[in-house]
């Protein structure tokens, strides 16, 4: 239940991010810092959270008890490729903060965008305990040696 609510808002969040973009629009109806990399990176990061997302909720719905048309197998297979990819969409929505505040704080705030970056990849490592166990295990080798 927890998945379906997180899955449902990043894509809610995504979605509303992609037509309030950061800068605003032209009188041509286009991005303004369309030309620049972090508008790139935050759509890029924007869009793959909204299709991860999305397709976690398609896939919590049919992996519900209710779906009793689905057999319980694919139901079990669909549970857990939408709690793969719940954590990963909330990654790229990190991304796209980042990147998006990037834009909106501009070049002159340069120690700020770099704090954004520095606390936005640490929630990324902290939200994803997984990650440590592999360095954990190469810096306890590497002091045993």
């Amino acid at each position: 239940m927890t998945e379906t609510i997180a899955s449902v808002l990043i894509a809610t969040v995504a979605f509303a991010a992609a037509f309030t973009v950061p800068g605003g629009f032209s009188s041509e109806r286009t991005a303004i810092l369309a030309s620049r990399f972090a508008f790139r990176a935050f759509i890029v990061s924007n869009t793959t959270a909204f299709l991860f997302s999305t397709v976690a909720t398609c896939f919590l719905m049919y992996g519900t008890k209710s779906s009793s048309s689905v057999p319980l197998n694919h139901r079990l297979q669909y549970n857990s490729l939408a709690s793969g990819l719940v954590p990963v969409a909330a990654q790229f929505m990190i991304a796209a903060f980042a990147f998006g505040s990037h834009l909106v704080l501009g070049d002159a705030n340069r120690g700020l965008i770099a704090f954004v970056y520095a606390w936005s990849s640490a929630s990324v490592l902290f939200c994803v305990p997984g990650i440590w166990l592999p360095m954990y295990h190469a810096l306890g080798r590497a002091i045993w040696r």
